[in-house]
């Protein structure tokens, strides 16, 4: 019996003879690749049209400089640069245009374009949902510059009716914006009311960002009333305060996941008013918060789980996280899922060691009445010794994360310098953290966490990791690969399918043959092998993705890289 075989059809038949404009609009809603490509295999007419017009159009990845790109979009005809969805502004070589066709486009590559290029090729994607630029230069709402940062907001309020997503992570600069009320008529603001999310790094002349720099913003906030995700950091958190007072009075009731880095509150309650006018929130992140006259003691914020009942992932401060748990009777549900805690060097009990760690240890106990959490983060200093006994209580945590603070990671001289009392400390703390999470399935560490395993005598690793052995439920280890503990997390984790190598500043990634040393002879056949390329070591460090992959799909069962 012959198979059957199956071409493409020539002519088109039943709604595929409809005109070309229609079959044009029916494809620019398919919004699966998979499903176009499937559509496209179906009729040559569908082919030409799909491969064509449409895929290498759907997203535009390019660099801000190579002006070739932008020629080719403002060539094209309407009705392909229409498709654009997304437009990604970095370090990348575009594919829309391919290596053979950028000798036709007309132009020359140029160090910055013509400011007129990119705010051209803004006004004609009408049907754009997705900007995402980074660029090292500052970008002004309301500058002066020559490269057009006042155009391509002006191109984007008046022309991307449909942009849905907004991640500018350069420099945005509004210090130099005039408070004068003219300024700030409606007819002047952004009137991006359907952003979903947004995502501003914004940046000062002065050491502070003051509350009268962020009007444009909030000018545009409140007039973006379902926006669901909102990013706000600075370009400096060293140097420069984000004084977010002003946003109290924004009202983003739709708002579900913030995250501001280094915010400045001028009174506690500004935040807990704030707080209420967001009941929709599901994640709150504020690493490095700061309140005025927090030295007096920690803000209490009565019934904040009442007026966020949807709050399921918290990230702070022991300040911020010890004003939202504390309040909170022992008996009450906490509907936590995830808690990451960092240790900011902010007290506001004081500032000696044990109430430093007194401090660290209330927090733990509220951490462990949370009967819901699953994943606990802590990025805390060498010497809490306290921490790991207090989290004996926290049997429902799937995934621990432990950063030590204050280490760094040097190379091959890591840990030569480490005092001998913060060794001692760090084997307390891995030895008693192990003991107590009876469920734990991912266990992450840090590079200085791991380089403290070194330190360890054979015996005390090996006891560790044994009590992780009787779960039979770790799937994933992530690990410094500079350390020879790596045999004795295979040998207590049978199940392990997984580890995550995350070197320190400096480090660079090892990949080991099969056979050496790194592998314990007790595994004739592995859950984990690594890879052996010509039976050298490969080393990955600071690779791009593109290479990574490439290196990687040439490693049998490589280890995961991050």
């Amino acid at each position: 019996m012959m198979p059957r075989i199956v071409c493409l059809s020539s002519q088109p038949t039943g709604s595929l003879a409809l005109p070309a404009e229609i079959l044009d609009r029916v494809i620019f809603y398919i919004i699966s690749l998979r499903d176009l490509l499937a559509l496209a295999l179906t009729n040559s007419a569908l082919h030409g049209a799909i491969i064509d017009d449409h895929l290498p159009y759907r997203c535009v990845e390019c660099h801000i400089t190579d002006d070739w790109i932008w020629s080719h979009l403002l060539q094209v005809s309407q009705r392909k640069i229409e498709n654009v969805r997304l437009l990604r502004i970095d370090d990348f070589t575009t594919e829309t245009v391919p290596p053979r066709s950028r000798a036709k486009v007309k132009g020359s590559t140029q160090e910055k374009p013509p400011p007129s290029m990119l705010t051209n090729v803004l006004k004609r994607t009408s049907n754009l949902e997705s900007v995402l630029w980074s660029r090292h230069q500052t970008l002004g709402l309301f500058g002066k510059t020559s490269i057009g940062p006042d155009a391509f907001w002006v191109a984007l309020r008046e022309h991307c009716f449909n942009l849905r997503e907004l991640h500018v992570e350069c420099s945005v600069d509004c210090s130099h914006c005039s408070v004068t009320p003219e300024r700030w008529a409606p007819s002047k603001m952004f009137e991006l009311g359907g952003l979903r999310s947004l995502s501003l790094k914004l940046s000062c002349n002065n050491r502070v960002t003051h509350f009268y720099d962020l009007k444009p913003l909030c000018g545009m906030l409140s007039r973006c009333p379902d926006l669901l995700d909102l990013s706000l950091s600075t370009s400096d958190p060293v140097r420069l305060v984000l004084d977010v007072t002003l946003l109290t009075y924004c009202r983003l009731p739709r708002l579900k996941h913030l995250f501001l880095n280094q915010p400045h509150f001028a009174q506690g309650h500004d935040f807990y008013r704030f707080l209420e006018a967001h009941p929709a929130l599901r994640t709150l992140s504020m690493p490095h918060a700061t309140f005025q006259g927090q030295a007096e003691g920690t803000v209490v914020f009565n019934n904040i789980f009442q007026l966020l009942p949807n709050l399921r992932n918290l990230c702070g401060g022991p300040y911020v996280v010890g004003g939202l748990l504390f309040p909170l009777p022992t008996g009450r549900r906490r509907p936590l899922v995830y808690v990451n805690l960092v240790d900011e060097g902010i007290w506001p009990i004081g500032r000696d060691t044990e109430n430093h760690e007194e401090w660290m240890g209330l927090l733990m106990d509220e951490v462990t009445r949370t009967s819901t959490l699953r994943s606990l983060r802590l990025e805390v200093h060498l010497g809490e010794r306290q921490l790991a006994p207090r989290l004996s209580g926290c049997e429902s945590i799937r995934r621990l994360e432990v950063i030590c603070l204050g280490l760094q990671v040097w190379d091959d001289h890591v840990g030569t310098d480490i005092p001998n009392h913060s060794v001692a400390e760090m084997q307390i703390f891995w030895t008693e953290s192990i003991r107590h999470f009876g469920n734990l399935e991912v266990l992450v560490m840090d590079a200085g966490l791991a380089l403290a395993l070194r330190f360890l005598s054979m015996t005390e690793t090996r006891e560790s990791f044994t009590r992780l052995r009787s779960n039979n439920t770790v799937s994933a280890v992530a690990i410094s690969p500079k350390t020879i503990a790596i045999q004795h997390v295979l040998e207590a984790c049978p199940h392990l399918h997984s580890i995550v190598m995350k070197p320190g500043v400096g480090c660079s990634v090892k990949i080991a043959p099969v056979g050496e040393q790194v592998l314990p002879s007790c595994f004739p056949d592995p859950p984990l092998a690594w890879g052996v390329i010509n039976g050298k070591y490969w080393i990955l460090e600071q690779m791009r993705s593109d290479e990574r992959n490439r290196v990687l799909s040439r490693v049998r069962d490589a280890a995961i890289i991050l």
